[in-house]
């Protein structure tokens, strides 16, 4: 089914928590004074972020237990997911090259960007290493 497909889940991810990533990201940059170019930027490594945020998110629904979690898992069953579409292994790859794409943008900006790499790197780490992996 088409709600099913790549191309509709990856859509769902950017409307999703992929905005929300991307107003906060682009946010800080015009409250910090940033160009337009820069905001642009950032913008977008927001957009990427979050949606590999979401992919994350969907990983550890299926692969991890609630204890572990400390939160309900198994909610997204019913949901169209990269994990139902890809399997586990593909869609553990493709959020983490969305990571990697996430910091393209990043790097090419003027703004001081250690405290967002920080944060991609814990992210990327406690991904690495969650239960299951």
């Amino acid at each position: 089914p088409v709600g099913h497909s790549p191309a509709h889940i990856d859509l769902t991810h950017a409307r999703k928590t992929g905005a929300l990533f991307a107003a906060a990201a682009e946010l800080g940059a015009i409250a910090a004074g940033a160009n337009a170019r820069d905001r642009a930027a950032m913008n977008q490594f927001g957009m990427d972020l979050g949606k590999a945020f979401q992919g994350f998110d969907d990983l550890l629904d299926v692969a991890c237990a609630t204890e572990d979690l400390g939160k309900d898992t198994g909610k997204d069953q019913g949901k169209p997911t990269f994990v139902k579409a890809l399997g586990l292994h593909a869609a553990d790859r493709r959020a983490m090259d969305q990571i990697e794409q996430a910091m393209v943008p990043l790097g090419e900006t003027g703004i001081a960007t250690r405290a967002l790499t920080s944060y991609v790197d814990e992210l990327t780490k406690a991904m690495r290493n969650r239960p299951g992996h």
